[in-house]
């Protein structure tokens, strides 16, 4: 998803948002129990992708997880490498997009890992977006093992943000049922000199109006920018690169 990132820290509170945040979204979105602080980040529009995409099903979708090792990776030189939105920097990530006809018009969630510094000191990120990327929080550094990663709708308006079986956070649409049309996951990049060797996207899968998981069979899109590689291993699993073969 080619977007400008813009960093909300979002810090623990015992209120409810619910109201506007920042333009973000419209009166009535409720981001539960947190207060977010918008703080611009450093990241530019020159991203990199190499992805793949379920949409078969259209506006139906209501999870996504895929399981995924965490590097390593060989990125180039940076300072300040928990900070996790300045460049150079590499995404393994997944999204689940809204369409513009959803109630509160198109926008998405996201949990990723991010990868810093020539030592690949990798963070796990999670949150949403409406026209800029706002943070729901950041865990680590962790180490370069396996996980599953999942987003998930529950309870119709609530969309869960999971490594493993463990959850990280959630947003609340406040009532409005946000389905997703398009799901994403793969790499993201912002580091043209990183060298990301061949690693897969595992197990990818859905849900349907919150029911159980079902594997991707339809080999739906993607997209390779270059500099990036990838491709299909099966319909289920999505392998990627970058300045490496696949």
């Amino acid at each position: 998803m080619k977007r400008t990132r813009l960093l909300a820290r979002v810090i623990l509170a015992s209120t409810v948002v619910t109201t506007a945040i920042a333009g973000a979204m419209t009166d009535g979105y409720a981001v539960v129990g947190r207060t977010p602080t918008i703080l611009p980040a450093a990241i530019p529009s020159t991203s990199h992708y190499s992805v793949a995409e379920e949409h078969s099903l259209g506006t139906s979708y209501s999870g996504l997880t895929a399981t995924r090792s965490d590097g390593p990776f060989t990125i180039s030189s940076g300072s300040n490498c928990s900070n996790i939105y300045v460049t150079p920097v590499v995404y393994q990530t997944e999204w689940a997009r809204f369409p513009s006809s959803s109630p509160l018009g198109s926008g998405w969630v996201e949990i990723g890992t991010a990868h810093r510094c020539s030592n690949d000191t990798k963070y796990w990120y999670w949150g949403y977006g409406y026209s800029v990327w706002y943070e729901l929080g950041h865990s680590g550094p962790v180490s370069a093992v396996g996980h599953a990663f999942t987003l998930k709708r529950q309870g119709g308006s609530q969309w869960h943000m999971i490594v493993d079986y463990t959850d990280m956070g959630y947003v609340d649409y406040n009532g409005n049922v946000m389905t997703a049309n398009v799901l994403q996951a793969g790499l993201e990049t912002y580091d043209v000199n990183a060298v990301i060797p061949s690693h897969t996207y595992t197990s990818l899968r859905y849900t349907v109006n919150e029911g159980s998981w079902i594997y991707w069979a339809g080999f739906d899109g993607w997209s390779i920018d270059p500099g990036l590689c990838g491709g299909w291993n099966t319909a289920s699993t999505w392998r990627a690169a970058e300045n490496s073969s696949c």
